[in-house]
């Protein structure tokens, strides 16, 4: 079997603008964390000036995961976007609730981190100190308990959401801790 594939990088990376603006952001900068085919992953800076920052990055042309994680590389909120996508981000800067407007992917995906918030950063928390304590019985409980109830509240997501990308995001995100933290 022959398969012949050609592309033009005009046709596989585009520039995408996303701007916000948070009430409540401590720092200066913010990382957009992502991967272009090409280039591999890209971390981009985005600057704040009086709390509003906007920044172009260079997406594939499927939706992409981006990461925006603040100056101590904590997990602001993650986006799923394609060049078509238009979002804006407003409201908090704490991890998991940021207000996220613009196409329903995005949307979805913040009501659900907004919803979840409290066991997501529990989790966070805990994924931090893995290895330290990963050969501690009860933090390795803990850590399964809560994966078991991410991987809950996400079979329940994909249930509600099925025919939306945010569920393809979802799934691959709660199957990823799944895996990295079974025992």
């Amino acid at each position: 079997l022959s398969v012949l594939v050609s592309c033009n990088k005009t046709d596989i990376f585009s520039v995408k603008e996303i701007e916000g603006e948070f009430t409540d952001y401590k720092g200066d900068v913010i990382y957009a964390v992502y991967e272009n085919f090409e280039s591999g992953i890209i971390t981009d800076t985005l600057y704040l000036d009086n709390l509003k920052f906007k920044k172009n990055l260079k997406l594939n042309d499927s939706k992409t995961p981006v990461y925006l994680l603040d100056s101590n590389l904590n997990n602001i909120t993650t986006l799923f976007l394609k060049e078509s996508d238009k979002v804006s981000l407003s409201g908090s800067s704490q991890p998991y609730q940021t207000v996220i407007t613009g196409d329903s992917t995005n949307i979805l995906l913040a009501n659900f981190f907004n919803e979840n918030s409290s066991l997501l950063l529990k989790y966070d928390s805990l994924k931090k100190v893995y290895i330290e304590k990963h050969q501690d019985s009860l933090y390795i409980d803990e850590l399964v308990k809560l994966n078991n109830s991410i991987v809950k509240i996400s079979s329940s997501f994909v249930e509600l959401n099925s025919s939306s990308p945010a569920s393809t995001f979802i799934l691959y995100a709660s199957s990823r801790a799944a895996n990295m933290y079974s025992v």
